[in-house]
């Protein structure tokens, strides 16, 4: 069976004297998302304070997250399943997920006056999807298996 490709425009995101970043939208329970592409993060995890994860039922962990990244050790999370996730014209159903607060992440944005990121899509998502970013055409290659 061949693998099914999508693709998603990206946008890349001008922090002034602070670089670049990519993000991509998606959805999960009816809302948008703005997610943050960062292939720096081993994992991927979502804002716990986001309106389309208001209903979730959250589990805290009781151990810290280990993470390749700026927070190498995070602390305060929280699983769910998001049952409906999509992104480009791949749906994944019943998708484990990890949460914590974005409001560090958050604040930062709104004083650059950027658009506040509901999530941080990680390596583990990347790396599942076979991921390519192709700065080129701005999109953001998945391969659905």
């Amino acid at each position: 069976m061949q693998n099914k490709i999508t693709k998603v425009p990206i946008n890349i995101v001008d922090l002034d004297s602070s670089g670049f970043h990519i993000t991509v939208f998606a959805k999960a329970s009816r809302f948008k998302l703005n997610l943050l592409i960062d292939t720096g993060a081993s994992k991927s995890i979502f804002d716990i304070n986001h309106k389309a994860f208001a209903s979730f039922d959250l589990v805290q962990l009781d151990d810290d997250i280990k993470s390749s990244g700026i927070n190498a050790e995070i602390s305060g999370i929280n699983a769910a399943i998001i049952p409906n996730f999509k992104i480009g014209d791949m749906r994944v159903t019943d998708m484990p997920a990890l949460f914590m607060p974005f409001e560090h992440i958050n604040n930062v944005y709104i004083e650059l006056e950027k658009k506040p990121i509901a999530g941080i899509i990680g390596g583990d998502f990347l790396l599942k999807y076979d991921a390519i970013i192709d700065y080129e055409s701005k999109e953001l290659i998945l391969k659905i298996k």
